[in-house]
């Protein structure tokens, strides 16, 4: 798996838990609590997923916000030999 899809991997993870994963906006204080990667890579790969249509960066004032597509969703589950992300 290329490095960056590791990094959509945990936004998965932690957008999963929420009623609507597409619509969860995450941290970076969450992605780094999460990851094995350090901020500057985490960003780096972010920024490249957000080229790909597969995350959102949303800008803040304090920090940005990322959040995964449906794109994104069916990535990480064609990564794993799963069937695409049901939208809710």
């Amino acid at each position: 798996m290329l490095e960056q899809y590791e990094t959509l991997k945990t936004l998965s993870l932690i957008a999963e838990d929420s009623p609507k994963p597409t619509q969860y906006l995450c941290t970076p204080r969450e992605l780094i609590l999460r990851s094995n990667a350090d901020w500057d890579k985490i960003n780096r790969d972010m920024r490249t997923l957000a080229s790909e249509e597969l995350v959102e960066i949303v800008p803040s004032a304090a920090a940005p916000l990322f959040s995964i597509t449906s794109k994104g969703m069916d990535k990480i589950l064609s990564l794993e030999g799963k069937t695409n992300y049901k939208r809710k």
